[in-house]
């Protein structure tokens, strides 16, 4: 009987040139760097151009009422032309203010200080305008809901806060501290000139005093 030649294949991997593949790689990463430096740079561009509107309106609020403690009226008699567009730069900075700059982490931290023990917040959100903060949560009693508010009100960077809903949970442990036995909706109305003022106070704080040392509070 005839032997038959065998042909046995000893290669188990496919080999390619992953040069192509590392190419595209670090092309899209110098893509992401350069817009992210782009992003940060008109972050910093804009800030700049807010600030310097927000130092102008501060300057001319403080000679008009250095005018008023001197017993003269307003030198400034606007034409309708010219106070629209008073009204629109106005409004214009307060939009860039709250959409671009505003200083959220302040107000969060406020909440934060403010909560007190059995109050575990699920949710965050605001509405178009940043003028009000809704919190979403649960607590273990009315109590725990009830010092929440109170502690809220005291504090100067909210006008009014109120409960606007609330449910008591089926099937949970009404005995035990932070189950979640109440599902609670907390609508808190920002007072954002009180907001932007603290944040200015911060912004001039990190900026360095003549002669090159900071200035300190």
């Amino acid at each position: 009987m005839a032997l038959t030649r065998i042909n046995i294949n000893l290669a188990t991997f496919s080999y390619r040139n992953k040069g192509l593949e590392w190419g595209l790689i670090v092309l899209s990463c110098a893509v992401v760097l350069g817009l992210s430096a782009y992003l940060i740079h008109l972050a910093l561009v804009y800030q700049k151009e807010i600030l310097s509107y927000s130092n102008k309106i501060a300057r001319i609020e403080r000679a008009i009422a250095k005018d008023r403690r001197a017993g003269r009226k307003g030198a400034t008699k606007l034409d309708k032309k010219e106070l629209k567009l008073l009204e629109s730069d106005v409004q214009f900075v307060q939009d860039l203010i709250v959409r671009d700059i505003f200083p959220w982490d302040t107000v969060l931290g406020a909440v934060e200080r403010n909560m007190p023990r059995g109050i575990y917040l699920e949710r965050l959100e605001t509405d178009i305008g940043r003028r009000k903060l809704y919190l979403g949560g649960t607590a273990g009693s009315m109590e725990n809901i009830s010092v929440f508010l109170k502690n809220l009100d005291l504090n100067e960077m909210f006008k009014t806060s109120q409960l606007v809903k609330f449910s008591v949970g089926e099937g949970e442990n009404p005995g035990r501290e932070g189950s979640g036995l109440i599902h609670f909706d907390i609508e808190c109305r920002l007072a954002t000139e009180v907001i932007m003022k603290k944040f200015k106070t911060w912004m001039s704080g990190l900026a360095p005093a003549e002669g090159g040392s900071a200035k300190k509070e």
